[in-house]
């Protein structure tokens, strides 16, 4: 909790993938510091990006690319492009936060590191879809 400033944001985020990927605080936090460089800044923008990678590597990158370029409230599964459960599994790794009648909101933290992980081509096919 102190790595990550107390902000519950991140700590949040990187709970959820130790949940969903079934790893104790003590593996998670030996992949965190391969990875870090210092402040807790910087650990927060790599709790970020490891569950985004982590989103990625379960198929669902392709939702928080769109996402990130796309106001972070009120999103509906047509806007998000995916169906009911993809985006729960991405409330499941508090990447997407459900607000009722399938609308969703993204935080924009969320939507920042998802942006700033895109190539420029990624970046405009993402738009495109938005």
């Amino acid at each position: 909790v102190k790595l990550f400033g107390y902000l519950p944001l991140a700590i949040v985020t990187a709970n959820s993938q130790m949940v969903d990927e079934t790893l104790t605080v003590s593996e998670y936090l030996e992949d965190m510091k391969a990875g870090l460089k210092g402040d807790v800044h910087d650990a927060v923008s790599l709790a970020l990006a490891n569950a985004l990678e982590y989103a990625r590597k379960q198929g669902l990158g392709h939702v928080m690319e769109v996402a990130s370029f796309l106001s972070p409230d009120n999103l509906t599964l047509e806007l998000l492009g995916c169906d009911r459960r993809t985006a729960r599994h991405l409330c499941k790794l508090s990447l997407l936060r459900h607000v009722g009648n399938d609308v969703y909101t993204i935080h924009r933290l969320h939507q920042e590191a998802a942006r700033n992980g895109l190539s420029p081509l990624k970046a405009i096919s993402a738009i495109r879809k938005a």
